[in-house]
């Protein structure tokens, strides 16, 4: 039994990194590789490439991989890449309504990063509803003004009214 030298190790992780992204292209049909996506989401002897990709490839398969929901909010609070942190708020969008409540949790989180990309994420959400506009219309108010903007953009991604993105850029051009 030899063990792969580090060349071999690199390929071997090239390979599953595109197989991971196969996955994604698929979508939906996919489904039945949700629980493998997180498996590679919570190894961490995976790339930080590969990690993102699984997150992705999970938003991709959409509300048939909601079994990944409790991952990828753990990935959303705790992954070591910020791009991973970034897939995952994306990803948890595209999982349907148990994935905009969890974004609709992690918007008053403590941390304001994650705050913010869930204010982001929540602009992406495909027929959002009341639910999502009024946490967004609450995040107006929010301490940080990242995550003020942000929300304000993504109300105005759902609703297309300038109505609440006005007042707050205003407000972040007139500062400083």
């Amino acid at each position: 039994n030899r063990r792969p030298n580090r060349e071999e190790q690199e390929e071997e992780s090239e390979l599953r990194s595109l197989a991971v992204e196969a996955v994604g292209i698929v979508g939906p049909d996919a489904a039945v590789a949700a629980p493998l996506l997180v498996r590679i989401l919570a190894n961490p002897r995976e790339t930080e490439f590969t990690r993102r990709r699984a997150v992705v490839a999970t938003g991709q398969i959409g509300p048939p991989a909601d079994i990944a929901l409790q991952p990828l909010a753990a990935a959303l609070l705790g992954d070591k890449s910020p791009a991973v942190r970034d897939a995952a708020a994306q990803s948890l969008a595209q999982l349907g309504t148990r994935g905009h409540a969890t974004l609709t949790t992690l918007i008053v989180h403590a941390d304001t990063a994650t705050r913010a990309r869930a204010a982001t994420a929540l602009g992406n959400v495909s027929d959002a509803g009341e639910d999502v506009v009024i946490t967004l219309q609450s995040a107006l108010d929010d301490d940080d003004a990242a995550v003020r903007l942000n929300a304000a953009r993504s109300l105005w991604q759902i609703t297309t009214a300038p109505g609440p993105l006005l007042p707050v850029i205003l407000d972040l051009l007139t500062q400083g």
